[in-house]
């Protein structure tokens, strides 16, 4: 049994290695930790240490504070990949429908199209970013522009992380900045989901069609 240190990293999106690049599972800290094998009926417990770097002056307390940063950072993205996951399941459903719809009235096409926009639009800002050569800036949250949400917030990861040091004001101002730009475009999506879906639902509550689920 091989453990390299780390907790679970973020969920993923199926196929996009955006991501993967930076460090989205949280290193464990020093401390006494327990490794349970069970094989049929039996079960077998042990504990182990992991000691702190002799040469690491840093306190448990900012370790820890370290560590909590990871940890939100990572369901952070978790929670992005799994909107993400969702919007695209419902594109797909919304694809079908397309493909199978050309007979059906203008209305209910206009609603799938309104649709499937916005949840391209919500998916551009968590996932691919809008087009831009610039280079993602660290200097001032406000400046933290450049790229998808989550690659942005997976690139913090790598600063926190870069030494066994408290994370910086900073670090926390990006994270905060990044996470509300996150549940805006989350909210929209169950707003989608609430409001729009459920009309088109409605709308073809009467016909031969399967509902977005």
């Amino acid at each position: 049994f091989i453990w390299d240190m780390r907790y679970l990293p973020a969920r993923e999106v199926p196929g996009d290695n955006t991501v993967k690049q930076n460090p989205t599972a949280p290193l464990a800290l020093p401390g006494t930790y327990k490794v349970e094998l069970s094989v049929g009926s039996q079960t077998q417990i042990e504990t182990f240490e992991i000691h702190q770097d002799p040469r690491v002056t840093t306190s448990t307390g900012d370790l820890r504070s370290q560590f909590e940063l990871m940890i939100s950072i990572r369901d952070k993205l978790s929670e992005t990949h799994d909107g993400v996951n969702l919007l695209r399941n419902i594109l797909r459903q919304i694809n079908q429908w397309e493909l199978n719809a050309v007979n059906q009235s203008e209305t209910i096409k206009t609603v799938a199209r309104k649709i499937e926009g916005a949840l391209q639009n919500i998916e551009r800002n968590l996932m691919h970013g809008p087009p831009s050569g610039g280079q993602t800036n660290f200097t001032t949250t406000t400046g933290y522009n450049s790229g998808a949400l989550n690659d942005r917030l997976s690139m913090l990861t790598s600063t926190v992380e870069i030494s066994d040091y408290v994370p910086t004001k900073q670090s926390y101002e990006v994270f905060s900045y990044l996470s509300k730009l996150i549940d805006n475009e989350l909210e929209q999506l169950q707003k989608i989901i609430k409001e729009d879906i459920k009309e088109f639902n409605n709308l073809v509550s009467d016909l031969p069609i399967i509902s977005i689920q």
